[in-house]
């Protein structure tokens, strides 16, 4: 039903269509109004409506880019490869529902899209803040080349942040886990819920699964015990209310706990974390990750000599602190992609070293020793691998993301050095990415998860390496005002990028038809948003109909298969919302 209209001697529109709003013209506010009507388009009134306009916020960080550094990475060799760290951006999609951002201030000529410092205004209806690692904000740039003559001075957001608040569980009532269900849960978590980055040590846990309801067992174990049984819930035919019970009994230990900050507290809060992003409550993962990630800081978890100077600590503490650290700051990163907010870990303050390779590190792997269950060798190698690519990824969204832009130039070269820095990554640990197999049988389902997520990451960091020059080649004026070397240069590329984004799809149609599972990691919805961006976007500029259709027909396949990942009202699917303006546009 349409808003009323009130009238005094001229019509007075008390409020406009989502699409008038949208595009900031008059509207006769009825249903369908006059513009919907003469365009033959939907009208509808579903924007959150509020008067009166926030303040901007604007994002502004320094450079920290320190060659000396030990986790620079400029190049990937064998056991060689150090880590980088960095502040992470991510892909971004549009709606009709959307208007808004700024990019340039007034008075100052307008700058090429690869050059343009990022400068940005965006929060949602909550006054979250969604800084320039957003989805909006590349999507923004998209808009801005595809449509140079129109202006847009800032972004709304059609949705919330917002998460619904969790169900109030009275900690008092009774949460004892069986012994036999508890091994049960134990065993999922260490199996599907984190093939990729363990940070637990099995033997560890399966001594305090005897142990959970005794009174010697401490407070911060026993936490750490129900928030691991709270991200296994999910893959076991469990009703999810449990999972919820048992992160309130969680909570409520943490809470409830007095002691000095230790490994346990921190491990507890971070499985927690996994938990809240797996049920898309982004909103409550920041703050709780804050808690966490500050902790880390506090007790040197960040610092490889605090490690080693501590004598309390055999090989096995030393290798729960640096992969307890490592997923940390991973999930830093990842966080900051699917918010654009600042991250907590600042590169210049890390020396903690990569988890080790030796035997010290088996029982951390899946199936290390739970029965019937043979550990794939290359398990620990995963891990540190899919650390190592954080560290390019991180390198790359210092450089390209930061308010600080590069010349065209500079942009290209450093891109040509984060695509040498990517094959040579993908030489290194070509036999987890691509795992050989003598026999006709499958992978097992651990090895393939394995290798079907660094593949996928391995193509988003490409994508967000690249995708900025792809807005350059939108340009109107591209071919008159780059040097043919440029040229050249650009699309080569762009050309690996929309490569990565076609890889991207074709992996997640395969998992689709294989019905392997992938619902296991959060992120990879954003992983597929970034690939339908590029793709629409590339789209636009073919000059053939034949090719226009070929990558939008890829982008829309990859749509269909996202939102069977994803979960309604999730932030991915207020996301995809936003896609939908860029599809119309292109």
């Amino acid at each position: 039903m349409a808003p009323p209209v009130y009238a005094r001697g001229r019509l007075r529109v008390t409020r406009a269509c989502d699409r008038c709003k949208k595009r900031k013209i008059r509207c006769s506010g009825v249903q369908p109004c006059e513009k919907c009507s003469s365009c033959n388009q939907p009208c509808a009134y579903n924007a959150p409506y509020a008067r009166g306009q926030r303040l901007p916020r604007v994002l502004k960080g320094p450079d920290f880019d320190n060659p000396r550094h030990p986790f620079n990475l400029d190049g990937a060799s064998t056991a060689a490869v150090s880590p980088q760290i960095s502040t992470l951006e991510g892909p971004s999609p549009s709606n009709d529902t959307i208007s808004p951002l700024i990019l340039a201030r007034p008075g100052e000529p307008a700058r090429r899209p690869t050059c343009s410092p990022v400068e940005l205004t965006l929060t949602d209806l909550d006054g979250h803040y969604l800084g320039p690692s957003s989805e909006a904000a590349f999507m923004l740039r998209v808009q801005r080349s595809l449509n140079p003559s129109e202006s847009f001075s800032h972004v709304s957001l059609p949705f919330s942040l917002s998460d619904e608040q969790l169900p109030v569980i009275d900690p008092s009532l009774d949460c004892t886990v069986p012994v036999e269900l508890a091994s049960q849960l134990a065993q999922a978590f260490f199996e599907h819920a984190l093939p990729i980055a363990q940070f637990l040590h099995w033997p560890t846990v399966e001594a305090g699964l005897s142990e959970l309801q005794s009174p010697s067992f401490s407070r911060p174990q026993k936490a750490l015990m129900y928030a691991m049984f709270t991200v296994a819930v999910p893959y076991m035919a469990i009703q999810s209310s449990t999972a919820q019970r048992y992160f309130a009994t969680s909570e409520s230990l943490l809470n409830g706990h007095d002691k000095p900050i230790s490994l346990v507290t921190i491990q507890a809060r971070l499985c927690q974390c996994i938990w809240l992003l797996g049920e898309s409550r982004f909103d409550q993962c920041w703050d709780l990750f804050g808690v966490a990630a500050r902790h880390a800081l506090a007790i040197g978890l960040h610092q490889a000599s605090c490690v080693h100077q501590a004598s309390t600590f055999d090989s096995v503490g030393i290798e729960s602190y640096r992969r307890t650290f490592w997923t940390l700051y991973t999930l830093d990163n990842l966080l900051s992609i699917a918010l654009g907010r600042p991250r907590v870990f600042n590169n210049l303050d890390i020396n903690q070293d990569l988890p080790s390779l030796g035997e010290e590190s088996d029982d951390f792997e899946v199936g290390g020793r739970l029965p019937n269950c043979t550990a794939p060798p290359a398990a620990t190698l995963a891990t540190v691998a899919y650390f190592r690519l954080s560290g390019i990824t991180g390198k790359v969204l210092q450089k390209s993301y930061s308010s600080h832009p590069l010349s065209l130039t500079e942009q290209i070269d450093f891109v040509m050095s984060c695509s040498e820095s990517l094959k040579g990554w993908r030489e290194v640990y070509s036999s987890i990415i691509s795992p050989e197999n003598s026999t006709n049988e499958p992978l097992s389902p651990v090895v393939q998860v394995q290798s079907d997520f660094l593949n996928l990451a391995h193509s988003h960091t490409t994508v967000l390496a690249n995708r900025f020059l792809l807005l350059e080649k939108l340009a109107p004026d591209y071919d008159t005002r780059n040097s043919a070397d440029e040229r050249r240069r650009i699309d080569t590329l762009v050309g690996e990028c929309v490569t990565a984004a076609m890889d991207i799809v074709n992996i997640l149609s395969d998992i689709d038809r294989m019905e392997r599972i992938i619902g296991t990691h959060w992120f990879t919805p954003f992983i597929a948003l970034s690939a339908m961006t590029v793709l629409y976007t590339y789209s636009a500029s073919q000059g053939s109909e034949t090719d226009k259709e070929y990558y939008r027909s890829a982008a829309a396949r990859c749509q269909v298969l996202l939102f069977g990942l994803v979960k309604e009202d999730s932030l991915v699917t207020k996301y995809s919302l936003l896609l939908e303006d860029l599809r119309s546009q292109v």
